[in-house]
């Protein structure tokens, strides 16, 4: 039975695939969609035995590495994140992938369509970065 409710999915978790699913990458050549699918799926399989959990988390996984992709210009320039190459990949920010793990856990696919603009999320991790660090100014 479908559970109104989205399974649970913390930063740290993301965070730890983020890691260990990047370091699965085996060759030079980037995977195809349906190939990093199927290795995300099976990456993913002994940590979520229930199908509507593995579902949902390799789904906004690969939402925010999407997301990624398509605006790693934009957050490389406003130095969120760096980009080295195809092969060796990039460095990303714990606050962006703070602010991205949040825009896309929080919202119903439905209200996610291309995702949150950039600026919307840079601002987000700028705050995430604030508060990491105590720069921000306490109300």
């Amino acid at each position: 039975m479908f559970s109104p409710l989205p399974p649970p999915y913390p930063f740290d978790v993301f965070l730890r695939h983020f890691q260990e699913h990047s370091a699965l990458r085996t060759t030079d050549k980037p995977a195809s969609f349906d190939a990093g699918l199927a290795q995300l799926l099976v990456y993913l399989e002994p940590q979520y035995p229930d199908d509507e959990q593995r579902t949902y988390v390799a789904l906004r996984y690969l939402l925010i590495i999407q997301y990624l992709a398509r605006h790693m210009r934009e957050l490389d320039e406003a130095d969120f994140a760096v980009f080295g190459s195809e092969k060796e990949g990039a460095l990303v920010a714990d606050h962006l992938l703070r602010a991205l793990h949040h825009f896309f856990t929080t919202r119903p696919l439905s209200m996610l369509e291309d995702g949150p603009s950039p600026q919307e999320v840079m601002e987000l991790a700028a705050t995430m970065r604030e508060l990491d660090t105590g720069d921000g100014n306490a109300a």
